[in-house]
């Protein structure tokens, strides 16, 4: 392994969280480095999807520090997450696509919403995202014309779009 692919990519330290009394995070502790597959299962409802919004910074834990890509996100500044979220892709459970929006207009909206790139570019990259993704010829199809796989699919073609360096999946 090279010296980069053994630093931290994620650190999680003495992170809590409850909802109300009910404890379902207590004192977790892990470090995934560069690289590196991870993953973490357990039954319903053993918190998590309450540990993936803490580590995209959508929700802060009731104690413990969360370090991404050397930043800190708990505490940390809305301009860190904001940058940090442009290095992370996440793919949901059941693709989240935006209903109103072609199949290609979901793929590019980060794109969109977080380069300079022109609309032709972004296109091209869309289109090579869904190629990678065997979804080509489904650019124009609205999310509900597709298949829960072909969802899934689109989903993590969109979670791709922008190359990140860290990839969350919920339930792949």
């Amino acid at each position: 392994k090279s010296k980069q692919d053994s630093q931290a990519a994620l650190e999680v330290r003495e992170l809590s969280s409850s909802y109300g009394s009910r404890s379902v995070l207590n004192e977790i502790d892990f470090t995934v480095r560069q690289g590196e597959i991870f993953v973490i299962m357990g039954a319903s409802g053993a918190g998590k999807t309450t540990l993936l919004r803490h580590i995209l910074g959508l929700t802060p834990p009731d104690a413990g520090e969360i370090d991404m890509l050397g930043s800190s996100l708990h505490p940390g500044t809305r301009e860190t997450l904001f940058a940090l979220r442009k290095q992370i892709g996440v793919a949901f459970q059941h693709g989240a696509l935006i209903n109103s929006m072609t199949v290609i207009e979901n793929i590019e909206l980060p794109l969109l919403q977080h380069t300079k790139l022109d609309r032709s570019t972004i296109r091209i990259m869309s289109r090579m995202k869904l190629e990678m993704m065997n979804l080509s010829g489904y650019e124009d199809y609205m999310p509900a014309q597709l298949s829960g796989g072909m969802l899934k699919r689109a989903g993590l073609a969109r979670a791709v779009v922008m190359d990140p360096r860290i990839l969350f999946f919920d339930e792949p």
